[in-house]
């Protein structure tokens, strides 16, 4: 199975809490789902991509934030990353670039304020033309 997480679930995330919470949601949810079936030979995988170029950016209106407006993966590479994820068995896969694998660890080492403090730079409105 496969389970469409995000990087954001890494992160505490000002300016679009809810998404960032949300994913943080779905990827517990499928570590814990991943444990249930073990030894069943059904698997779970939770691809975590950072941006990427799809219509998300204009359906969540960041498209004047650093991260609307930033790098983007390709929808195409991050599927194809996700799909090797699964066939492989892995719990998940931070999918794209290396920044996202970086977000990912220090999602991880780094204290949730000065997350949440970096985020909210990168999320705020208006934060485009830096």
């Amino acid at each position: 199975m496969l389970f469409a997480a995000s990087i954001a679930a890494t992160s505490p995330g000002p300016s679009i809490s809810g998404y960032n919470a949300s994913e943080a949601l779905v990827s517990t949810f499928a570590q814990a789902l991943r444990e249930e079936p073990k030894g069943s030979g059904v698997t779970l995988t939770a691809p975590m991509p950072g941006p990427n170029d799809t219509e998300f950016v204009d359906r969540a209106h960041t498209g004047d934030t650093r991260l609307g407006t930033g790098p983007k993966g390709s929808a195409a590479g991050i599927a194809h990353e996700a799909f090797d994820a699964v066939i492989a068995g892995k719990d998940r896969v931070v999918a794209g670039s290396v920044k996202n694998t970086v977000k990912a660890v220090a999602g991880h080492v780094v204290p949730d304020p000065a997350l949440a403090a970096q985020h909210r730079k990168m999320s705020e409105t208006g934060t485009d033309a830096d």
